[in-house]
């Protein structure tokens, strides 16, 4: 019999990375060093992909089910969107879309 005062841990959202040929036709690409650190660079494109995966991993584990989980539906609290924030790094600014849910 399961141990009923352990809560269960939430779901981990599986992880989109990009292909390894996609990673090399971009590499291949690159002409200057401001396509791989640049604004517009594959490393910011990186960083900004890696990051939105962190904060939707991050409200997953907040809200204790999976995105269209049916455990969800009634649970007092839910996904409400996305908002643009901007963020600093060494690369420059970035717009990056940070997940919201119903009570904060």
């Amino acid at each position: 019999m399961a141990d009923k005062s352990q809560p269960t841990p939430p779901p981990v959202l599986p992880s989109v990375l990009p292909s390894v040929e996609r990673i090399q036709q971009e590499l291949a690409s690159a002409q200057s060093i401001d396509d791989f650190f640049g604004k517009e660079g594959i490393f910011a494109r990186l960083f900004a992909g890696t990051l939105e995966q962190m904060l939707e991993a991050e409200r997953t584990a907040h809200l204790g089910y999976a995105p269209y989980a049916v455990s969800g539906r009634n649970s007092g609290n839910r996904r409400n969107g996305k908002r643009s924030r901007n963020v600093r790094t060494s690369a420059g600014d970035m717009t990056i879309p940070v997940p919201r849910d119903r009570n904060g």
